[in-house]
């Protein structure tokens, strides 16, 4: 008992597993230990309030309500929402995670019953920590929490959904390739009401270490309506259906979920304001995926070695590209002019959207090109000026401005109830980016000189309070401005001759 390693799991193992994860601020905040896994929930936060949290399972990251986790999980159960005939009553969730696609099925006014599907009970008793008990998801009276493996209740259960969602932990988890394979895909179709619908997370390997398509290939022989959708750069979904005919039109999409109180405020929260950037999250119907397959063998429960590039390859070809290992194939899939191209040719996309949204939506591939960008390459104003100047002039949305500055709602929210006269400057810098993102010029240029006279020392802050002086019609203040020192990175040389070019603004000095 003397030489008992005590304390060496918290002082040093739990550390180095969460030290991947660790880069942003983020500090564990509770652990759990249970037969089978060792759960740490991780907060990033400012002012003392959390921003995010993720849940890092083993020490893999496998869930958090990040803005990108939190769009494509919302998106699991709003696309369905906005393009099912008729409304979504009965719904399944595979895999509870952190609770974010079971908070968007709970905001459904249309869903009466709501079955959570999660094995393991120190996953679901983590979201403790996450919510409070009025927005808990599990605790809406429609919820019924199941602790069971996901196939096992798909295999016995004797309900059909309207809908069945399901983000199992990544395929090379130990344990989770059969939930990937083509006779658990069959499980999902069999427990399909008629035109039921299905969505499913499709982890994309960042460093080739298996092959998505084999699971597209199982899913598609399954589904035939298969359709693909661009969730968060690396994290695309797997749509198909039980015989669904045309769902709603533009009209009533718009007037009956984004007036919603809570659908809404949780659609405009990951990026989609309007319909139509739902749509411009498209990247493939099913001819496309069959030939992004071309010569792949399914994944099976018999052959689940088919998933990885070692060993025998998929559909026996040691040559074949794939996404995980061909960096030029992944920015063809989720290259937002090509994927408006097939948009624009589906005929999935016409079985489905009115003509009228089809049209309307085909500009919003551009700003989808957008968001690809800042999720993969980060916000940085300076360098992106070019595209924050075009969404600010020629769109009326916030979110991606906002991103494109390096904010979200989640900051905004905390910077809404704090001071920001606090020392700093954080808070009034960050009401400028809100202001800037909502065409409030002048009030912009107002809270980023207060936070350059607190002392926020972020590089964007002067030259952002110069763009807010000339976007206010404030040139002579904005050129006097500009004659102070500023730095030598090559995002504010692109800046200032941007400027320059466009408003006519000079830097004449540089630190």
């Amino acid at each position: 008992m003397v030489r008992f390693p005590f304390g060496l799991m918290n002082g040093s193992y739990f550390g180095h597993a969460v030290a991947p994860y660790s880069a942003d601020g983020s500090r564990v905040v509770a652990t759990r230990e249970g037969t089978t896994e060792t759960v740490f929930l991780m907060e990033q936060s400012w002012l003392d309030e959390p921003v995010y949290h993720r849940l890092v399972t083993n020490g893999f990251s496998m869930t958090g309500t990040h803005l990108s986790g939190a769009r494509y999980m919302r998106s699991f159960v709003y696309w369905p929402m906005l393009l099912h005939r008729g409304e979504l009553e009965r719904v399944l969730v595979i895999c509870y995670g952190i609770g974010v696609t079971a908070g968007a099925a709970v905001s459904l006014e249309s869903a009466r019953s709501i079955d959570v599907v999660e094995i393991s009970p120190d996953v679901i008793a983590m979201s403790d920590r996450v919510y409070s008990q009025d927005a808990h998801p599990l605790r809406d009276p429609r919820v019924r929490t199941h602790v069971e493996d996901g196939r096992v209740f798909l295999a016995t259960t004797t309900q059909r959904f309207d809908l069945i969602t399901g983000e199992p932990p990544p395929p090379l988890t130990p344990g989770a390739v059969n939930l990937y394979t083509r006779e658990y895909f069959q499980l999902m179709y069999d427990r399909l009401a008629d035109e039921g619908l299905a969505t499913y997370w499709l982890p994309v390997a960042r460093h080739g270490e298996y092959d998505v398509a084999p699971i597209i290939r199982a899913f598609c022989d399954i589904f035939a309506d298969c359709s693909l959708w661009n969730g968060a750069l690396f994290d695309w979904m797997l749509v198909g259906s039980r015989s669904a005919r045309p769902g709603t039109a533009a009209a009533e999409v718009s007037a009956t979920h984004w007036a919603h109180p809570v659908t809404g405020r949780l659609l405009r929260e990951v990026g989609f304001e309007v319909p139509e950037q739902v749509g411009a999250t498209f990247l493939g119907d099913a001819p496309f995926l069959d030939t992004l397959t071309t010569g792949v063998d399914a994944l099976t429960d018999d052959y689940p070695q088919r998933l990885m590039r070692t060993g025998r390859p998929a559909g026996g070809n040691p040559q074949r590209r794939f996404i995980g290992n061909d960096p030029e194939l992944f920015r063809e899939v989720i290259d937002a002019g090509r994927a408006r191209d097939r948009f624009a040719r589906s005929l999935f996309v016409d079985a489905r959207f009115s003509q009228r949204l089809k049209q309307d939506t085909l500009p919003y591939f551009e700003q989808q090109d957008l968001v690809n960008h800042v999720m993969l390459a980060g916000a940085d104003p300076l360098r992106d000026i070019t595209q924050l100047h075009e969404l600010l002039t020629r769109t009326d949305l916030r979110r991606l401005p906002l991103w494109l500055l390096g904010s979200n709602d989640a900051v905004q929210r905390i910077a809404e109830r704090a001071d920001d006269d606090q020392p700093g400057g954080a808070v009034a810098f960050a009401n400028g980016l809100r202001a800037l993102a909502i065409r409030n010029y002048r009030g912009a240029a107002t809270s980023l000189a207060k936070a350059e006279r607190l002392g926020f020392a972020e590089p964007s802050v002067r030259p952002l309070r110069v763009y807010a002086l000339c976007m206010a019609g404030d040139l002579d203040a904005a050129r006097h401005l500009a004659a102070g020192p500023h730095g030598h990175s090559a995002a504010e040389q692109r800046f200032w001759a941007w400027m320059t070019a466009t408003f006519n603004v000079v830097s004449t000095s540089s630190s």
